[in-house]
């Protein structure tokens, strides 16, 4: 009996001793590094001049074996706006797939246009969702999500400086004018 056990116990840690040293080779494949849709900057929020159309910029990383190469569909879409105002997603590029061939290692741009109502004060979250060509499940996509916000324009927290030039020409004339008296003063004691 007690030689049966000894030959069990032995069977089990070889068992454990080949998956051990195997597993290391086996991980790679197996494993699904899940695409992460980065916003580029990093700011949650972004406010946007009512009435115009703002560019907006995303990075999509994807990494994975080379047996699992792909390439995602990109969607954007917008919330009804809040308290008012229709928010529209102009377009997103570049067009799908992305990339335009599979890879195991994608590291891409993505733009995405959206046109802000002229109701100063509307809001909306703009959702990038990017999905896995390569894998059918619910769980093989990723989205990025920013809030936005129409302001009126330009933002109230730039200077104003309606008169900045005016103030500039009057402090330069002056100046021009004592400077071209100086220099025909020196031209003239040269000359002489």
């Amino acid at each position: 009996m007690q030689l049966n056990m000894r030959t069990a116990s032995l069977a089990v840690v070889a068992s454990l001793a080949a998956f051990i040293a195997v597993a290391p080779g086996i991980a790679p494949a197996l494993a699904w590094n899940p695409c992460g849709l980065t916003l580029s900057p990093s700011t949650q929020t972004t406010t946007v001049p009512a009435g115009t159309t703002v560019t907006l910029t995303y990075l999509l990383t994807y990494s994975d074996s080379p047996a699992y190469a792909t390439t995602f569909d990109l969607s954007a879409s917008v919330t009804p706006g809040s308290p008012s105002g229709t928010w529209t997603v102009v377009s997103v590029s570049p067009p799908n797939p992305v990339p335009s061939t599979p890879s195991d290692s994608i590291s891409q741009t993505i733009t995405v246009k959206v046109t802000a109502p002229s109701t100063v004060g509307s809001s909306t979250t703009l959702t990038l969702k990017a999905v896995d060509n390569g894998d059918s499940s619910p769980s093989a996509s990723c989205t990025a999500t920013t809030k936005l916000t129409s302001t009126s324009f330009p933002p109230p927290s730039a200077p104003q400086f309606p008169l900045g030039f005016a103030v500039l020409l009057a402090m330069a004339i002056p100046v021009m004018f004592a400077v071209k008296s100086k220099f025909a003063t020196s031209v003239k004691q040269q000359s002489i």
